[in-house]
């Protein structure tokens, strides 16, 4: 399965494991439906009234940021809880969205896939919307605490982060949505082009991190403890003894070879490998007196060799610590056609390393 199938697949396992959750946050309908809550400060009731509390008077409680004691939505909050405890599932959905493409074009007739909790029966609302020729869609009339959503289109790759969640109630949740017409929330999609018989591999492939580095011939798999001529990756992975943690570590990531170098990247879909901004390494590092410390690293990267005529999107997790040993999980895809195409299409057949 190649890496865009495998991304595909990503993203509809992920929106059922949104449908599933929500599912688990249900609550029986035994109470009558309540209003919204107005979080809003209320007006003043005469000249001279108090000044209602704005949001620059209180600290505000941010979504998904430390607690905020002093923030008048808690009191609201808590007040509404004991006269309707149900009342998180019975808030007014409003929704206003938008999706383009990847040069910001809308797409008209894509399909926003929507699951929701509620207070029916069954716990869960769900609607398809299609986008009109502005890309735009909305949803509302209905009550619900949050949904989840899934944007797509035929002849289009979803990126993973086209999942989204949307919260109602909880305001403090790192997904509440304030809804807004007139700031509609955007979603991308990217056009399927012309698809390239790629080499890709999926593997998980051990390194000794002991400082001297390893070669990794990308159109073969083959790895070497020496430098070859037909190496394209260089890795150097050393780390001080495991056996207490935090430990330090450090990785080394180098291209091999006249006309080479590596660019990390940001991109989900990875398709076209770019035509500057390459440097000859890229290097992490981690103390063992980072009050942070992480064991491991997650990295994208393209790697351009053999003056241009090899191009590969890499994603990775780093594991400076595996079974007494390190570790590299990873999925790669090469263009050895010197194009920097990496939109594969059937994939071609990867021979064993």
């Amino acid at each position: 399965m190649n890496r865009r199938k495998l991304i595909q697949a990503a993203v509809i396992a992920g929106i059922l494991v949104i449908v599933a959750t929500l599912m688990l946050r249900r609550t029986p309908q035994q109470i009558p439906m309540s209003g919204r809550l107005d979080f809003s400060p209320s007006p003043p009731s005469g000249a001279n009234a108090t000044p209602a509390l704005s949001v620059s008077s209180v600290s505000v409680q941010k979504p998904g940021g430390p607690y905020e004691s002093h923030d008048p939505r808690w009191e609201q909050w808590n007040e509404m809880s004991k006269r309707d405890p149900s009342f998180q599932w019975k808030m007014p959905i409003e929704f206003y969205g938008k999706v383009v493409d990847e040069k910001e074009q809308p797409i008209e007739g894509a399909k926003f896939d929507i699951v929701g909790t509620d207070a029916s029966p069954t716990g869960n609302f769900y609607r398809t919307l299609i986008s009109d020729a502005n890309g735009m869609v909305s949803l509302n009339g209905l009550r619900g605490k949050q949904f989840g959503v899934l944007v797509s289109k035929d002849g289009y790759y979803t990126p993973q982060n086209n999942r989204r969640s949307f919260e109602y109630a909880a305001f403090f949740n790192p997904d509440y949505y304030e809804p807004d017409a007139n700031n509609p929330v955007v979603f991308h999609l990217r056009k399927k082009g012309n698809a390239q018989p790629l080499i890709c591999r999926r593997e998980l492939r051990g390194f000794l991190p002991d400082g001297h580095p390893s070669y990794i011939d990308l159109v073969t798999g083959q790895k070497s403890r020496g430098p070859t001529e037909t190496g394209d990756l260089e890795i150097t992975i050393f780390r001080s003894p495991a056996a207490v943690k935090p430990f330090d570590w450090s990785v080394k990531l180098a291209a091999v070879g006249p006309g080479s170098g590596i660019v990390e990247s940001t991109d989900q879909l990875m398709l076209e490998a770019p035509d500057q901004g390459y440097q000859q390494s890229i290097e992490y590092n981690q103390s063992a007196n980072d009050p942070n410390w992480q064991m491991e690293t997650a990295t994208r990267f393209y790697i351009r060799s053999r003056n241009g005529q090899v191009y590969a999107s890499v994603e990775a997790t780093i594991m400076p610590e595996y079974q007494q040993s390190a570790a590299i999980d990873w999925q790669y895809c090469v263009n050895d056609t010197g194009s920097r195409n990496l939109e594969s299409s059937d994939v071609q057949p990867a021979p064993a390393p």
